[in-house]
């Protein structure tokens, strides 16, 4: 619904609005991997070990590279190759920099910040499986949708899987009382 609503108009018709969602759909998986090279970036430069940064990339472009021949070359996936190769990249690199950091910080990760952090994906997978259901049963085609229509099922859409994942937060102790 979003593309649809901000890009939609006068020459990128409802197939460019498509195939911009199948790429990005292809790419979610790799926001995680996104979050944890930002954050442990930061951790390895204020530490002032660059290097370790600079190999995982160095990585991840390369695993970038292979899945992109396997997925555009080898498989024929189309667009959501894009999605899925950068995000496999991503997700290496963020791999290579927990490990590091696992063995350059003793105490970094600890049993409960895996639980905490397994507990957070789930909730999260909670909440996008609800916004999926939702817009599958409501509207399962923005393309031929109006924009009014997909502001209200995009708001809608994201108001419910927001509760629904606080709603788990909550369940799975993330969020406490008080």
């Amino acid at each position: 619904q979003i593309v649809s609503v901000i890009y939609q108009r006068g020459e990128f018709d409802a197939t460019a609005a498509h195939n911009v969602t199948t790429v990005l759909y292809a790419l979610v998986p790799g926001m995680l991997g996104f979050t944890a090279v930002e954050l442990l970036s930061r951790v390895f430069y204020a530490d002032k070990s660059v290097m370790i940064p600079m190999t995982a990339s160095l990585c991840g472009i390369g695993v970038n590279a292979l899945t992109s021949y396997i997925t555009v070359i080898k498989l024929n996936m189309g667009l959501s190759a894009l999605g899925i190769s950068f995000a496999a990249g991503l997700c290496s690199s963020a791999v290579i920099m927990a490990v590091a950091a696992a063995v350059k910080f003793k105490g970094f990760f600890s049993a409960d910040f895996a639980v905490r952090l397994i507990k957070l994906i789930l909730c999260a997978m909670g909440g996008y499986a609800a916004m999926r259901t939702v817009i599958y049963i409501i509207s399962p085609n923005a393309f031929s949708d109006g924009f009014i229509v997909n502001v209200a099922v995009g708001g809608g859409t994201f108001v419910i899987g927001t509760a629904v994942y606080l709603i788990l937060c909550r369940l799975t102790g993330l969020i406490k009382k008080g």
